[in-house]
């Protein structure tokens, strides 16, 4: 049994201190006797798990035998001393028949030992049940006990492997939180059950993405198992271990953002799974997430993937709801629990109202002995309409008018039943609130402005918001709370800023919203106001953890500023955690606020947002929308005057629209190059003009100027120190020196922006240089370090669920197998992007382009000439580089068919477009085909003229695919002219290209014996060799 040990233990309003072995409360002593402060001290040392009777008999009582009753002693006054109550305890419960367990929540004045070992096995013998309170059912649960066998079934089917979700539904007040409340109090008797508690809470606005999951999860790595928990975590769930900062200290936490970069939400739904697979290997997880209907889409999307996933888990889930706010709504859980239940992945446990009979044995239970009248019960039931809450409401106002009182040792009612049906209130609503009423002025202040504050309040705001000190609060909460009378006790919690305070929570949301509704529109605004203020100071700067509710806060204030501001901090903690619908919600609400602010604002607020809100359409992935969002921005910096803000709009519009149509898309760049001289900011010149550069080349061919355009924006945004902007264009001009054929210097580039993109967290921009560099690279053939790029740029994209870039990086590793001559493995990479029959998009050109070259090979014909006239069907959308290998192919496959004027066609324009930029790769090898179709005519002085352009286009340049099939044409030709020399000098030179590039195979045998068994390769090695045997021969003689 796991003890922590420090000098002092906290259970407010407690403190233990062990060195002089003293209960305190506040300044006060409290007595105790040394064997109860004995027994507390295991107890509280224990918190949260059983400790049996055994075993405090023998820790405490080792020389001695002595019975129950000398403990049953020891726990009485010690409840006594805590003011603790056996049907409703805070501190002490019993286990009937076994032994205690402290619920309350303890806090140590010392860090805790941590736990040694980072094994993959859950630690054995800790349960780890959420911070700051332990979980338990009402006193007296009644009528529920078929809805609790359901649930022990569900656990003993978990422990079997076999995964359950429950959903537990019933409207407010039946009892839902009570039945599991009371299941998990029995099921945290075994310790090796993990107990993860989520809460979903109702908001003024868009829910925060994931709460109560994280909640859940951070709760559990508080507690004891929480350093296991957190290498688990590390390994198998690294996205959701971001979002809990707090567990880890500065290096890591930026260890992990690099590691993270590009994260999609696929990607943290997917590794919770997993992560959830992984923990409960060994024992069982309960997953509890309360109060659905109020939850956020991200929060709902993981369920079904739990609930969907066919892998064994030890998992129990179970969620609560209300229908009424549920079933035939918008909210996402509809469609969920109906998809679920018809796939048998889930089950609904309904809570019905109480019965006569069950109303009556809860008086019974409540009242031991008592001697009411027989009617009492229906009388109530008939009242309440068997509502739990309402029932129990009923019955506590019944005690506090002293109408139910206990009388020589029973319990009375002093009032005739006419008496009680008329008193009691129509509903639920006006039974809670005759209760708030019954309160002290103090207390109904306290309450009512936790009820601003939250479901879940610190004594510490609530004194901000009242102006009084927070010990003065904590008394009166502590007090409701004893009495069980609307909130109970969560234990200490701690700010930023170091404020400890007692936690509190609404026993149910009914409570919380009758006393919210009961104060005045005034008086709440002011309440909002203390509290949003108070907790963004205690927060400091990490008030962004808490953005959304610092938002909501100064929402309700009408502090529209500070909303606005919030807001916008909550959108961006939204799109890290790739709850992009979510952010999107939050900057729409801060749209409308910004409107109420004075115009200066309003206008610089309206264009920050409307900013915001495209860049998260864009990550999205949702083109039109985004389209249309830097279209509005563009429209009104416009109105506004504001060009710099309309010519970043109109780049990013262009970028987006270049997806779908090209002419619009250099229409709205060429618009922001017409604001560029005006604009103030040098790099913003720059860059407007860089961007505009590269977009041209992009989709309409190389020019010069517009190159150095790119060139120069470099320069000036390195100048202006404007990372991010650098980022982007290094990126893009990586891409421009490979249309240069100047490889090296593209991959240098790349390299460059692959850092400048980890240090600015962009993962489109390292996604893009990793794409030039393998382009480049595999140009170059350095393939040995080709393969190990578009493996790692392959599996960030396949772990972040970027199928455009994964995409990307395949059609690469199929353009590389269609040089090595493995042309069934290239096709079927390319075939496996593809849905038989549909159009291919922009992002598919690559791979239908290969995929032809993958068909010549096979000498399937036909299938090639379609898959590259594909290409020229979509060619308004295509990037001009990719202008080049489709000429080569399309011209390869006309001299393949004897076609020799369309292949003559096809490789002047290759050599054209690639002279236009220097591409001496396809360069060299247009002038190459255009030999051969020489040759084919019989043409020799032309096949020899064109053989001069492909020679003169790979000497003194790094083109290692060309120069191998260039030299090789040239031998051939020597040859039949009978310069058997030249020809040797051309074999030997084309062999070496062909042995550099065997080489950068060795370490893939297959791809290595592949490349060398293609004919032509062995055609060249075959003369190659002896070639440069006669060579030696002839220099040797010479000399």
């Amino acid at each position: 049994m796991e003890v922590r040990r420090s000098r002092q233990l906290r259970f407010p309003p407690f403190r233990l201190d062990r060195d002089d072995a003293c209960l305190w409360r506040g300044t006060k002593a409290v007595r105790l006797t040394p064997k109860a402060f004995a027994v507390l001290q295991c107890l509280a040392e224990r918190h949260g798990q059983l400790v049996t009777k055994d075993f405090l008999l023998e820790s405490l009582w080792p020389e001695t035998v002595v019975g129950d009753a000398v403990l049953k002693v020891c726990v009485r006054e010690i409840r006594r001393a805590l003011g603790d109550r056996v049907g409703a305890p805070r501190f002490v419960a019993t286990v009937h028949r076994r032994g205690y367990r402290f619920i309350a929540g303890v806090t140590d004045s010392e860090p805790r030992p941590e736990r040694d070992g980072a094994s993959e096995r859950s630690p054995v013998g800790s349960t780890p049940t959420g911070g700051g309170f332990r979980y338990r059912g009402p006193a007296h649960l009644v009528g529920r006990e078929p809805a609790l066998d359901r649930l022990q079934r569900g656990i003993e089917a978990a422990w079997r492997g076999t995964r359950q979700i429950v959903f537990v539904t019933g409207e407010p007040g039946i009892g839902k939180t009570g039945v599991v409340g009371t299941f998990l109090e029995r099921v945290t008797i075994d310790p090796r059950v993990w107990i993860a508690h989520g809460q979903c809470v109702e908001t003024y606005g868009a829910p925060e993405p994931y709460l109560p999951v994280l909640d859940a999860f951070g709760r559990l790595c508080r507690e004891g198992g929480g350093d296991w928990l957190v290498t688990l975590l590390r390994k198998h769930a690294p996205t959701w271990l971001a979002q809990m900062p707090w567990l880890l200290d500065r290096t890591d936490r930026d260890a992990l953002q690099r590691e993270l970069l590009g994260a999609t939400r696929e990607r943290m739904l997917r590794e919770m799974a997993e992560a959830v697979e992984a923990l409960t290997a060994e024992a069982p997880l309960v997953l509890v997430l309360e109060d659905l209907h109020w939850s956020d889409t991200a929060t709902v999307d993981l369920v079904s993937l739990l609930a969907r996933r066919q892998e064994p888990a030890r998992l129990l889930l179970i969620g609560t709801y209300r229908p009424v706010d549920v079933i035939g709504s918008q909210h996402p859980l509809e469609h969920v629990r109906l998809e679920l239940h018809t796939r048998g992945c889930s089950q609904e446990l309904s809570l019905e109202p109480l019965s006569e009979a069950q109303v009556a044995d809860y008086l019974r239970e409540r009242f031991a002995g008592h001697a009411f009248p027989a009617e009492l019960a229906r009388v109530i039931n008939r009242r309440t309409e068997g509502n739990p809450l309402f029932m129990v409401s009923v019955v506590e106002d019944l005690v506090a008018r002293g109408l139910i009182v206990m009388r020589d040792g029973r319990w009375e009612l002093h009032a005739v039943l006419e008496e009680v049906e008329v008193g009691v209130p129509e509903n639920l609503r006006e039974m809670i609130e005759q209760r708030v009423r019954q309160l002290g002025e103090d207390e109904r202040q306290v309450l009512a402005a936790g009820s601003v504050a939250g479901m879940e309040f610190s004594a510490a705001s609530v004194a901000a918001a009242l102006q009084r000190a927070p010990a003065k609060v904590e008394e009166s909460c502590d007090e409701l709370a004893h009495r069980y009378l609307f909130i109970r006790s969560l234990g200490a919690g701690e700010w930023p800023d170091g404020t400890v305070a007692s936690r509190y929570r609404f026993v149910h949301a009914l409570h919380r919203n009758a006393l919210y509704e009961g104060i005045s529109p005034a008086r709440r605004r002011e309440l909002h106001q203390s509290i949003g203020e108070r907790e963004e100071v205690a927060y400091g700067d990490r008030a962004r953890d808490i953005a959304a509710e610092l938002a909501a806060h100064f929402e309700q204030a009408g502090a529209d500023r500070r909303a606005v501001r919030h807001l916008a901090e909550a959108a961006d903690t939204a799109t890290r955690r790739n709850a992009n619908s979510e952010a999107a919600g939050y900057v729409g609400r801060a749209l409308d606020l910004v409107e109420r602010l004075p115009e200066a604002e309003r206008v610089a607020g309206r264009l920050a947002l409307l900013e915001q809100l495209g860049q998260v359409r864009r990550a999205m992935g949702d083109v039109r929308a985004t389209v249309e969002g830097f279209e509005a921005l563009a429209r009104y910096a416009r109105e506004q005057g504001r060009a710099d803000v309309e010519a970043r709009a109109l780049l990013e519009l262009g970028g987006a629209l270049s997806w779908i149509d090209r002419d619009r898309s250099l229409a709205a760049v060429e618009q922001a190059l017409v604001l560029a001289p005006g604009l103030p900011d040098e790099a913003l010149r720059a860059h407007v003009r860089g961007f505009v550069g590269c977009q041209r080349i992009l989709l309409c061919g190389w020019r010069d100027e517009d190159a150095e355009a790119c060139r120069l924006a470099i320069d000036a945004v390195r100048r202006a120190g404007a990372r991010r902007l650098l980022s982007l264009h290094v990126g893009r001009y990586a891409h421009l020196r490979s249309y240069q054929a100047d490889y090296r210097a593209a991959c240098r580039t790349a390299e460059e922006g692959l850092r400048l993109a980890l240090e600015v967290s962009d993962a489109y921009h390292y996604m893009t240089c990793q794409f030039h560099r393998a382009w480049a690279l595999l140009h170059l053939g350095e393939w040995q370090e080709l393969r190990g790029v578009l493996r790692d740029g392959l599996q960030m994209a396949e772990r972040n669920g970027h199928r455009l870039w994964a995409r990307g990086f395949r059609f690469q590793t199929a353009w590389l197998l269609t040089h090595v001559g493995n042309f069934a493995s290239a096709r079927a990479l390319c075939e496996q992007e593809r849905s038989p029959g549909a159009e291919i998009q922009m992002d598919q050109l690559l791979g239908s382009i290969v995929l032809g070259f993958a068909h010549l090979g096979s000498k399937r014909h036909a299938a090639a000439l379609r898959a590259f006239q594909e290409v020229t069907a979509q060619s308004t959308l295509m990037r001009s580089i990719l202008l080049m290998p489709l000429r080569l192919g399309l011209g390869q496959y006309w001299l393949a068919r004897g076609q020799l004027r369309r292949a003559r066609e096809q490789m002047q324009e290759l050599c054209r477009l690639a002279a236009t930029s220097g591409e001496r790769t396809y360069l060299a090898l247009g002038h190459q085909a255009l030999a051969w179709t020489a040759l084919a005519r019989r043409d020799l002085p032309a096949a020899r003229r064109e053989l001069a352009e492909a020679l003169d286009a790979v000497d003194g340049y790094e083109v290692p695919l060309a120069e191998w099939r260039v030299c090789a044409t040239a031998a051939r030709v020597e040859l039949a002219r009978g310069h058997r020399v030249k020809a040797d000098a051309y074999w030997t030179r084309s062999a070496a290209v062909l042995d550099r590039l065997a080489a950068s195979l060795k370490d893939d045998a297959d791809l290595h014996r592949s490349f060398l068994a293609q004919p032509a390769v062995q055609m060249v090695r075959r003369h190659g060799r002896p070639a440069a045997r006669r060579l030696k021969v002839a220099r040797r003689a010479l000399r």
